[in-house]
C-alpha cells in the first residue's frame, strides 16, 4: 500500500486486542480482557468452596519403593474466609485425592457449592452420580469453570502457587530459577543412591513432606491475607487472618452444617446401587446376608463398603423426597457369606472325621504288619513234613465212555 493509503490509516487506529488477534491463544487473549472482580465477603463461610491441585515443584521419595518423584498436592478454600479448609497429597490427581480433601473440608462444614475445574479427579462418576456419588451424599452442588477460564478460580489458582516457596525449602527443587548445573548434580545424586541403597538420604521422605504441607498450611491460615478486609488493630489498620476472618464470621452469628462422627467416618465409604434378593445384597463377586433385609426383597438399596475391609458391608434405604431420590436410614450391616451353614452339625461331622481316621490308622497298621512279616520271612504255613505226609491229588482226567 502506498503511504497515507486508506489501510495504513486503517492499522493505526488498531486498538491492542485487534492487533494481538491470531497472535495469542484464548488464555493469553483473555489476559488482555477486562475482567470482573468477585467479592465473597457477604457470604457465609463453606457457601462456596473452590478446590484445585497442582504437582509439587520438588522431588519426594515414593511412600512405596523410595524412588523420586513429584506428588500432587489438591488444597480446598473457602471462598468467603481464604481459609485453607481441606487439603490431600497424592501420587497423581485423582479422584482419591480430591475425596479426601473434600472429606477434611467437611470438617469445617459441608458446603453448598462446590467449584473446581473439568479434570478427571472432579468430574467424574464417584464425584457427580445423582444418589451415590460424595457431592449428592452431603446436598453439595457442583460448579465446574469453563475451559481455558483460569482466572474465574483466581482464588485457589493464586493459592497454588505458594507452594513454590514451600518447595524452594527442599535441596530437589525444580522449579523455575533452580540453577541448572545443581539441579543436575542432585540428579545424579539421587539417582545414583537409589540405585546403589533404593534410596537416597537427600530426597525428602513422605512422611517428612507431609509434615511440611500441614505445617505450611497452618502459617497460612493464621497470617493476614491482603484480599481480607481490615481491622485496627491498636493505632494501625491490618489485613484479617483467614483463622480470624472465620472467627468472626461464628462470633457474629454464622454455625457451619457439620457432619456427624458417623457420617463422617461413613463419608469415606464407597456407595453403590443393588438390589436385595432374599436377604442377600451382592457386590462384585462377593454376596451379603442379613436378616434385617428381609422386608426389602426386590428393593433398591444403598450399599456402602470399606475398600481394604471385604466382610461386611453398610446397607441404607433410599427415600423419595419431593419425587427426587434421597439416602436413608441405615438398614443392616450384611456380612460376607453369612447365611453359609454347615451340610451337617459341627460335633457330628467332627465325631465323623475322627471315626473316619481311626479305622485308616488300623488299615495303615495291618500293612505295617505285613512289611515286618517279610523282613523276617515268616509265612502263614510252616511244617513242611506234615504236608508231604498228605496224598497227593491226581489231576489226569480218567477216561468218559462216549
Amino acid at each position: 500500500a502506498r503511504r497515507g493509503s486508506p489501510l495504513v490509516e486503517f492499522r493505526g487506529r488498531l486498538d491492542h486486542l485487534a492487533k494481538a488477534a491470531g497472535r495469542g491463544g484464548t488464555l493469553a487473549m483473555r489476559a488482555r480482557q477486562a475482567y470482573v472482580s468477585r467479592d465473597a465477603w457477604g457470604f457465609e463461610p463453606t457457601t462456596i468452596y473452590v478446590a484445585d491441585g497442582t504437582t509439587f515443584d520438588a522431588e519426594i521419595a515414593h511412600p512405596i519403593h523410595g524412588k523420586p518423584f513429584r506428588p500432587e498436592i489438591t488444597a480446598i478454600l473457602d471462598a468467603t474466609t481464604r481459609k485453607c479448609v481441606g487439603w490431600s497429597v497424592g501420587l497423581s490427581e485423582s479422584f482419591d485425592v480430591v475425596a479426601d480433601a473434600f472429606r477434611r473440608g467437611c470438617r469445617h462444614g459441608v458446603p453448598a457449592l462446590f467449584y473446581t475445574d473439568r479434570g478427571p479427579g472432579y468430574r467424574n462418576d464417584r464425584m457427580d452420580r445423582e444418589l451415590t456419588g460424595l457431592l449428592a451424599r452431603v446436598g453439595t452442588t457442583p460448579i465446574r469453570a469453563l475451559p481455558y477460564n483460569s482466572q474465574a478460580k483466581g482464588l485457589v489458582e493464586a493459592f497454588q502457587k505458594r507452594w513454590i516457596a514451600l518447595a524452594r525449602t527442599f535441596a530437589t527443587y525444580v522449579g523455575v530459577g533452580m540453577d541448572k548445573e545443581a539441579a543436575h548434580a542432585v540428579f545424579r545424586a539421587t539417582r545414583r543412591d537409589v540405585a546403589l541403597v533404593g534410596t537416597s538420604s537427600i530426597l525428602p521422605t513422605w512422611a517428612e513432606f507431609v509434615a511440611a504441607v500441614e505445617a505450611f498450611i497452618a502459617d497460612y491460615n493464621a497470617r493476614p491475607h491482603r484480599g481480607l478486609p481490615t481491622e485496627r488493630i491498636g493505632t494501625r489498620k491490618e489485613h484479617l487472618s483467614p483463622d480470624r476472618a472465620w472467627a468472626l464470621k461464628a462470633s457474629a452469628g454464622f454455625a457451619p452444617v457439620t457432619l456427624s462422627a458417623d457420617e463422617a467416618h461413613d463419608l469415606a465409604r464407597p456407595w453403590e446401587e443393588r438390589v436385595v434378593r432374599r436377604c442377600i445384597v451382592t457386590l462384585a463377586t462377593n454376596s451379603y446376608f442379613s436378616t434385617d433385609l428381609d422386608p426389602y426383597h426386590e428393593q433398591r438399596v444403598i450399599v456402602a463398603y470399606d475398600p481394604i475391609d471385604a466382610s461386611r458391608v453398610w446397607v441404607r434405604a433410599i427415600d423419595m423426597v419431593d419425587g427426587e431420590r434421597q439416602p436413608g436410614r441405615l438398614l443392616a450391616i450384611a456380612v460376607f457369606e453369612d447365611n453359609r451353614t454347615a451340610y451337617v452339625p459341627v460335633s457330628v461331622a467332627e465325631q465323623a472325621i475322627e471315626k473316619r481316621a481311626n479305622a485308616r490308622l488300623k488299615r495303615l497298621a495291618v500293612h505295617v504288619q505285613e512289611v515286618e512279616d517279610e523282613r523276617h520271612g515268616r509265612r502263614f504255613l510252616d511244617g513242611r513234613g506234615a504236608m508231604s505226609q498228605v496224598d497227593a491229588i491226581d489231576v489226569t482226567p480218567a477216561p468218559v465212555p462216549s
